[in-house]
């Protein structure tokens, strides 16, 4: 089989490719999403194995790209926002990953999962006893992404008496900066 192992960190990608290449297949690496678009352009590979590379060369995804990167270099708060499957996760987690926050928690919360009655205890944790079956401490999202990213998916699924709350959470624990992002690449 022939396989091109595409991840920025060295001591991953050369490990892989070694052990791959051990189990009789043919391996090829790429130290980048633009080195990797160059052999998949030039090449023919079975199977593609990447470390979140964002790839393509359209104006689009160039446009995308550079406002990755200018969210790792950046404390700024992001708004990441598109239809359905156009790859917030992957935006979001890349941001994270290249960021100098990468070796903190990525902390992602599907603000839809939750009933309206737990949301706050969810995002902003609770002491034991503050209310009926809270037996015990436990620390909320915006706790455990300490030094990380907390990345709020459907946040637009927040009932509306919670937002308010969740503004505030923000505005005190962050700065108010923020850059948006449009699949189209425009930059608000």
């Amino acid at each position: 089989m022939r396989i091109l192992v595409a991840d920025d960190e060295k001591l991953k990608r050369v490990t892989l490719a070694q052990d791959l290449a051990a189990q009789g297949h043919d391996v090829l690496t790429a130290a980048d999403g633009a080195e990797a678009w160059e052999r998949l352009r030039g090449e023919q590979f079975d199977v593609l194995v990447i470390d979140q590379t964002v790839i393509g060369c359209s104006p689009a995804i160039r446009r995308v790209r550079r406002l990755i990167e200018i969210c790792t270099r950046s404390d700024a708060n992001v708004l990441i926002y598109g239809e359905t499957g156009v790859g917030k996760d992957l935006v979001a987690s890349t941001i994270h990953a290249n960021s100098p926050r990468r070796r903190s928690p990525f902390i992602k919360v599907g603000c839809t999962l939750f009933p309206s009655q737990l949301i706050e205890s969810e995002l902003y944790g609770h002491e034991r006893g503050s209310f009926t079956g809270a037996d015990q401490r436990r620390p909320g999202r915006f706790e455990l992404a300490e030094g990380g990213t907390l990345y709020l998916d459907d946040v637009d699924d927040i009932p509306l008496e919670h937002q308010a709350k969740l503004l505030r959470a923000i505005e005190e624990i962050f700065r108010l900066e923020s850059l948006t992002y449009s699949p189209s690449g425009e930059r608000r």
